[in-house]
């Protein structure tokens, strides 16, 4: 999974980059705040998700994701659910449909197989095996417009194995994530989503940019986080 993670990342931007390292001697102020402004933005949505308020992390949404995603919906899948999977599904017809607007509100919540209410848990990948313990900023990208971001995680924390063991099993485990942002009125935002493994049949489980394609065509500002660590001007 790291190797197809990695690859997912290091396709983006293949068009250029431009590094702005710690050993340049005059970087450019406006990138160093713009990289400040965002990992302000970044650092508020993590602890958003640590804490599993679905209610904040739905506001750091796209405003074209939350036209088409209520918020009812965004709950009812734990917060994991693109912003087109109801035309998605319609594409499979011999697929189970996914329930209407009103059966969601209706509902309230899923249900387990046994037919009692699933706990809501945010979920950082499909499953809700992996408990985040630590995480790290790895590397910080803006698109030579402005536009566009990309932030790289490093997390670590446990992951439990499926409950069909008669003891559960613990084991530590890092996973690489990405966050990738677009601006929106002056307002970094979480751009529009896909599921890669849909899109590409790989195994990497965190959810990339719609227009993936047209990502890998930006140039883009490398910033090292150590030049970010100072406080990000302005309200996240």
């Amino acid at each position: 999974m790291w190797t197809l993670a990695v690859l997912v990342l290091l396709t983006m931007g293949a068009a250029g980059r431009v590094s702005a390292a710690p050993g340049d001697l005059h970087p450019d102020a406006r990138w160093i705040a713009e990289g400040q402004a965002l990992l302000a933005r970044e650092a508020v949505y993590l602890q958003k998700r640590i804490a599993g308020d679905l209610e904040g992390i739905y506001a750091f949404q796209h405003p074209e994701y939350r036209k088409r995603i209520t918020f009812d919906e965004f709950r009812f899948y734990d917060g994991r659910v693109v912003f087109n999977f109801r035309e998605l599904a319609r594409e499979h017809i011999s697929g189970a449909q996914p329930p209407s607007l009103e059966e969601v509100r209706r509902q309230g919540h899923r249900t387990d197989p046994l037919g009692f209410p699933a706990p809501v848990i945010y979920k950082w990948f499909p499953h809700n095996l992996f408990t985040l313990q630590k995480h790290f900023v790895e590397s910080v990208s803006i698109s030579a417009d402005g536009k566009h971001a990309m932030v790289t995680l490093k997390l670590e924390g446990k992951e439990k194995l499926p409950p069909f063991l008669r003891f559960p099993i613990l084991f530590d485990t890092t996973r690489k994530y990405a966050d990738y942002w677009e601006k929106v009125n002056g307002r970094w935002y979480i751009t529009l989503l896909a599921d890669a493994a849909r899109l590409s049949g790989n195994t990497v489980e965190y959810l990339i940019p719609n227009g993936n394609a047209a990502w890998q065509t930006l140039e883009w500002i490398e910033i090292d986080p150590r030049q970010l660590e100072s406080e990000a001007p302005g309200q996240p």
